[in-house]
């Protein structure tokens, strides 16, 4: 069964072209009456404000799907100019490593960025691509090393290529750590914390020298059946065969045709019935500012829908993957594998952990990642650390501030903890008092930082 979905998309396409010249007809209208009819031509004003907004949701529903751009440019470091290129150093046809390389943009004081810390980011693979850590990257390029994870669009991998699964996942972000090598901070969030969280794992069981000096793990299902969510009850009340009833195959017009895929236009519809009420909002007020002419609001709320919008095509064997771990819990009843090696988080002694959570996630309940900490029962209680983000939903839930924090403490330098989003010093600056840090509950919890 090919994607359905191309079908809806042509339709709202069609009709925000129709809107787009009722609103032209009601505009020329307007300025046909207005110097005889001053009244009718406000009307005509109005139906063509009208018409327009209502264009603007057709415009979204109907437009192609597009993959964004990080447009990173240029960063400052301690005053001075740097140029930001992307660079694709490791990976294989379902993704790539991407290291943000900084160039000094002219001659000036030799700086170090050897000495900064290397921090990877593991993009979820869920539909959405990487540029969701776009202000995340943009935020910590300053004073770390950034490596992205880019997975790709599954639909513009051939057929040839093979498949795809949760198992090659964890290998490509174990071989991930590897190349950028020791001494290394990985960060997952969301579906990504479960690779994350078995390559670490696995990494540690082996003793390797890649083993990363710390692990970030934030708003991810590591134990689904905690506080759980209409994710994981969903996954849990429906079968295998009516999830694979979801399945579509790539269109012919694309690399991947015939390619078996979980489509980025279903996920989408997904993950909006996951929160209805926040899409509901977001859309009622980018209706709102663009019937009122707001340009700069709507400007900013339509950069954010494009975002969330752009999705892509997940290969059919990696989603039901994750459909069946949902249903099984598997690292948190502890039957976790790798081709058929245990994952044992209990193996991490090296690895500080920090995790981040949001008490209005919706999508991935309190303490479905925060479990970890009991699941690593062998890494000293000095090392784990966790933090409850107040007021944040699954999308909010990441700050950069927070991690920037964690990244220095686990290199041993000195650093201030805080958690308000409007601090925007770095966490190492020497004049500002550090608050206390306190035990959580429970204890394998660790330390909360605040």
């Amino acid at each position: 069964m090919y994607d359905s979905s191309i079908y809806f998309r042509d339709a709202f396409h069609a009709a925000a072209s129709g809107m787009d010249a009722q609103t032209s007809f009601f505009r020329t209208m307007s300025q046909i009456t207005g110097w005889v009819a001053p009244g009718l031509s406000k009307s005509y004003d109005m139906l063509a404000q009208a018409s327009s907004t209502a264009a603007t949701l057709s415009h979204r529903f109907g437009r192609a799907n597009t993959k964004p751009s990080f447009n990173i440019g240029s960063t400052v470091i301690d005053g001075q100019n740097f140029r930001v290129t992307e660079e694709a150093i490791a990976g294989g046809p379902f993704g790539v490593l991407k290291h943000f390389k900084r160039e000094p943009s002219e001659a000036q004081a030799p700086i170090n960025l050897g000495q900064q810390p290397k921090l990877l980011l593991v993009a979820p693979m869920s539909g959405h691509h990487a540029t969701i850590f776009r202000e995340t990257v943009r935020n910590l390029l300053p004073d770390h090393d950034i490596y992205v994870t880019d997975w790709t669009d599954a639909r513009m991998v051939p057929i040839n290529a093979g498949k795809f699964d949760l198992d090659d996942q964890i290998d490509y972000v174990q071989s991930f750590i590897e190349t950028i090598g020791p001494n290394t901070h990985v960060l997952g969030y969301s579906q990504s914390t479960v690779p994350v969280l078995s390559a670490v794992s696995l990494l540690a069981a082996k003793q390797s020298p890649a083993q990363p000096l710390s692990m970030i793990l934030v708003a991810g299902p590591i134990d689904p059946t905690i506080s759980e969510t209409g994710v994981g009850k969903l996954a849990r009340d429906h079968s295998m065969n009516e999830f694979e009833g979801l399945i579509s195959q790539v269109p012919l017009e694309h690399a991947g045709a015939g390619r078996p895929v979980y489509s980025g236009r279903t996920q989408l519809m997904a993950l909006s019935c996951a929160d209805p009420a926040k899409r509901l909002q977001v859309y009622n007020s980018l209706l709102q500012h663009t019937y009122l002419g707001h340009t700069v609001e709507a400007a900013k709320l339509t950069a954010e829908c494009d975002e969330y919008e752009s999705t892509f095509d997940i290969p059919r064997e990696h989603w039901l993957d994750m459909i069946r771990y949902f249903k099984t819990n598997p690292i948190g009843n502890g039957t976790m594998k790798h081709r058929g090696v245990p994952v044992n988080p209990g193996a991490i002694t090296k690895t500080a952990i920090l995790t981040l959570e949001g008490d209005h996630d919706k999508i991935v309940g309190l303490g479905q990642t925060s479990i970890v900490h009991k699941l690593a029962g062998n890494l000293p209680l000095s090392m784990k650390f966790h933090h409850i983000c107040n007021g944040a939903d699954h999308y909010t839930v990441m700050d950069p501030n927070l991690v920037a924090n964690f990244v220095y403490k686990a290199e041993g330098k000195k650093v201030i903890l805080f958690d308000s989003p409007s601090v925007t010093k770095t966490p190492h600056d020497a004049d500002r008092k550090p608050p206390a840090v306190t035990p959580a509950l429970p204890d394998y919890f660790g330390h909360d930082l605040h």
